[in-house]
């Protein structure tokens, strides 16, 4: 407890300094000590439109984003905001909101360190759903990779290069080989063979001849 303490507020003295040193020609980065005078001055009401214009607007982005907005965009008119923050508002805010989760994660993991195991424990459902990305990744395996890796598997690879592609490159090297091999049986080197050939097809033309003046 003692040390978060000491922590934040250092955060806060550091955070002044900078306000006051590096940022102080600039509203976008107030100091503390600004923004407690702003709220003494002109109370949470001044900040309370700018609050739910911010949560208005950042829910309806995340649920639809612009897609929706240009959707209804014929019917409705374009979306123009209501009303315009200035930068240190949108600072105060940012700020605000840090701070708020700074002191959140002070909370769950140093002061009360079982209560994130606890949370879990209630909200199971939710818990596995925002632990597993909302199962992004597992509907992305199942949906492109693995029938991409079957379609590359089973029809490119083993259909159209290893039977279409090899097949057509080793066809074409086994039938030269088969017909070499055949031609190399008939060329024996012996004498006796070739002279047995020559003498059939001699006989074989003077046949054909003597068939043609006999018919």
């Amino acid at each position: 407890m003692k040390r978060g303490a000491i922590g934040i507020l250092a955060l806060l003295v550091i955070w002044e300094v900078l306000g006051r040193t590096v940022f102080a020609g600039s509203r976008a980065v107030p100091p503390p000590t600004a923004i407690l005078t702003q709220l003494r001055t002109d109370g949470l009401a001044f900040y309370w439109p700018n609050i739910r214009t911010t949560l208005r607007e950042a829910g309806e982005g995340w649920l639809w984003g612009n897609v929706f907005s240009h959707f209804l965009s014929g019917t409705v008119g374009i979306f123009r905001p209501s009303l315009q923050a200035s930068e240190f508002m949108l600072s105060t805010l940012s700020l605000a909101f840090s701070m708020t989760g700074l002191l959140i994660a002070y909370l769950l993991y140093l002061r009360y360190p079982g209560l994130p195991t606890f949370i879990a424990w209630r909200i199971k459902a939710l818990y596995q759903l925002l632990l597993d990305k909302y199962y992004i990744d597992q509907i992305y395996d199942a949906v492109v990779s693995r029938p991409l890796f079957l379609i590359a598997q089973y029809v490119l690879f083993r259909g159209v290069d290893y039977y279409m592609i090899d097949g057509l490159v080793n066809g074409t090297g086994t039938t030269v080989e088969a017909g070499g091999d055949a031609v190399r049986r008939v060329e024996t080197g012996n004498v006796q063979h070739y002279a047995l050939v020559y003498l059939i097809g001699a006989v074989g033309i003077a046949a054909f001849y003597l068939y043609m003046v006999l018919r």
